[in-house]
């Protein structure tokens, strides 16, 4: 008698044997036509593309869901970052963040 899938068996055998990597790519493209992504991300966009083969090609479920969690929380890094600043107001708000804290005159 064979036993019937559970639900991450059953993930983990659909779709593409590239899903993950070519979902990670469209996401990519679309940061970086929206400025999103800089040059100082290039170890997150290389560790996103890396885990997103690893979770492609996991040899059992137990590895993709293991190798899964840490591509998510990459991507959760990956596309934290808010867009740039489209009108005059977001480009104010945006420099008052870049801006050390204010102090009171009689601090030191």
């Amino acid at each position: 008698m064979s036993r019937s899938p559970d639900q991450l068996e059953l993930l983990y055998r659909t779709g593409s044997p590239r899903r993950n990597a070519d979902a990670v790519e469209r996401t990519i493209r679309a940061l970086r036509a929206a400025d999103r992504v800089e040059p100082a991300d290039a170890g997150l966009v290389a560790a996103a593309r890396t885990l997103a083969r690893a979770l492609d090609h996991a040899p059992n479920p137990y590895v993709a869901g293991n190798v899964a969690r840490v591509h998510l929380e990459a991507l959760r890094l990956l596309t934290s970052r808010p867009a740039p600043p489209t009108d005059e107001l977001d480009a104010f708000l945006s420099s008052l963040r870049r801006t050390p804290a204010l102090r009171h005159p009689e601090e030191p």
